[in-house]
């Protein structure tokens, strides 16, 4: 198992192992690292414990995975650490922290389990095509709790749908939340993988759901409600739901007031797309057959209507450059706008008037 250790500002220090016989002359000696915690996360394992009663010079952390020898993990004047680049590990992992001195000892090994709340990966990830998917209401109980990272959005986020769509039955946007909590909730009720959601919301409106897209002159092409503005954007929100195209999500101006409606109305042609049901695409200019199933296929088609052809795979292409690069969870991307990216005035919200939020009866 590979493990790569990434600490912000942790400094890295050659530490010589203790020799066994010290070890065990001190054994006798109370252990200075205490309270040492796991936490399962993204991809990594964080470990803190609370700090040595007398100065340490530095702390170095061990895991060992499925009863396996103790490999070094981390060495840090810190206490805490992150070791990333781990998988989705099936079996039981223990750690354990050395003070770093030379009168000290290894901390009470601590393990973590995949039945362990902390363990698991709780991530949303796809259902196959024909999979029973999780109701809205169950998904806002499902949802890990996220802080939020773009306050303009706040207003938007605290907006529900007000009603059913018709042109998608299972859309209402009945949902509360942060930004990330948004686009979780549109994940766990259209059976997507959570990731690609946040990427494709990064690359269509840096996650902010006052950005305005597809600039005309041509009046009618924008919402009633938008067509102030010259010139006035097509396209709007989270996922920037282009108007003329998809008239349905505009009701009662849904698409623009409620982001939960505007991520929940995109996934769920996503879903349409996954399941099959798009056999049109097979009518029009494509780069291969549509089949269901395709889970990127099905994300080019979101932008470009067609199926792997060069546009749509140019767009894929990005999609998957912000899933690797995990965009949202960059420096450049947490509280900051983006670069290049309209975004709807204080006054033409105050204009359209936020709905508080109520629930869809």
């Amino acid at each position: 198992m590979l493990l790569a250790v990434t600490m912000a500002s942790t400094a890295i220090l050659p530490l010589a192992e203790p020799h066994a016989q010290e070890v065990d002359a001190l054994s006798s000696r109370p252990g200075p690292v205490e309270q040492v915690r796991l936490t399962r996360g993204d991809r990594s394992l964080s470990v803190t414990w609370r700090s040595a009663p007398t100065p340490v010079r530095n702390y170095r952390v061990q895991i060992s995975v499925s009863g396996g020898q103790w490999t070094r993990a981390a060495t840090t004047t810190r206490t805490s650490a992150k070791l990333a680049g781990l998988r989705p590990v099936r079996t039981r992992v223990r750690v354990r922290v050395w003070d770093g001195s030379r009168f000290g000892r290894w901390s009470t090994p601590v393990a973590i389990t995949p039945a362990d709340p902390a363990f698991r990966d709780r991530r949303f990830r796809i259902r196959a095509p024909g999979a029973t998917l999780v109701g809205g209401r169950a998904c806002a109980s499902r949802v890990r709790p996220a802080r939020e990272i773009r306050p303009a959005n706040t207003r938007f986020n605290q907006t529900r749908g007000t009603s059913r769509n018709d042109a998608i039955r299972r859309v209402n946007g009945n949902f509360v939340g942060t930004t990330d909590e948004v686009l979780q909730w549109a994940a766990c009720k259209w059976g997507a993988p959570e990731n690609i959601v946040r990427a494709q919301a990064a690359n269509e409106s840096w996650w902010d759901q006052r950005a305005a897209g597809d600039l005309t002159t041509e009046k009618a092409s924008c919402h009633r409600s938008l067509r102030k503005r010259t010139p006035c954007p097509q396209s709007i929100g989270l996922f920037q739901i282009l108007y003329r195209v998809h008239p349905a999500a505009y009701e009662d101006r849904n698409a623009i007031l409620s982001s939960a409606y505007n991520a929940d109305y995109l996934w769920g042609l996503w879903r349409s797309c996954f399941e099959g049901e798009m056999t049109w695409l097979n009518a029009v200019e494509r780069g291969r057959r549509y089949e269901a199933g395709d889970r990127w296929g099905c994300v080019g088609v979101m932008n470009t209507g067609r199926w792997y052809t060069k546009p749509s795979k140019a767009y894929i292409k990005r999609i998957k450059a912000h899933l690797e690069e995990r965009t949202w969870k960059q420096p450049a991307f947490v509280g900051a706008a983006a670069a290049g990216v309209d975004a709807l005035a204080t006054t033409d919200i105050d204009e359209l008037g936020i709905r508080a939020a109520g629930a869809l009866r």
